[in-house]
């Protein structure tokens, strides 16, 4: 979910961490915006594709678009691969509010698990 949303991201639902839809604007905006800088909305990439990929949309920020290739080409952190490319190639191709939620509490046990 990329810190300007509103570009591309305006259409795709505001989802809480119980899957329910977020319908009134204020409080999807303001949710939204909270989970913008948690930790599972968070992967590193070089500057320049990060900086190349924009505000784009989730699938465009994956596959690329042309001549810029995406996250998919890119991505060399076996965690990045592991947490969104495999996952989209094998079809789970929405991020959202409950997915960078459920990102955050994976990636929170498996911190605790190796760091005791």
């Amino acid at each position: 979910m990329p810190q300007k949303w509103e570009e591309f991201w305006e259409d795709v639902p505001v989802i809480d961490i119980n899957g329910n839809q977020i319908v009134n604007n204020e409080q999807a905006k303001q949710y939204r915006y909270r989970l913008i800088y948690e930790l599972g909305n968070m992967t590193l990439l070089k500057s320049a594709l990060n900086s190349s990929l924009r505000n784009y949309e989730f699938a465009r920020k994956v596959k690329g678009e042309g001549r810029k290739k995406g996250i998919k080409v890119y991505a060399e952190l076996g965690i990045t691969k592991f947490d969104i490319v495999d996952k989209f190639e094998n079809g789970d191709t929405i991020w959202d509010e409950r997915k960078i939620k459920e990102r955050t509490k994976d990636l929170a046990a498996d911190f605790f698990a190796i760091w005791k």
